[in-house]
């Protein structure tokens, strides 16, 4: 199973990344068995683990 996980950060691009990322999951969705979109909430961003 492949897995992929995409981080946005709400305050970047002119704070519009939130709105690009139901179109971008719906692109990754076709090479990767599970999709994660996760918002980060605070300085310091998303956790991601390797």
């Amino acid at each position: 199973m492949t897995k992929a996980m995409i981080a946005i950060n709400p305050s970047s691009g002119h704070e519009q990344a939130s709105s690009y990322a139901d179109d971008l999951k719906n692109r990754v969705v076709e090479w990767f068995d599970d999709v994660q979109v996760k918002i980060s909430q605070k300085e310091g961003g998303v956790p991601l683990r390797r």
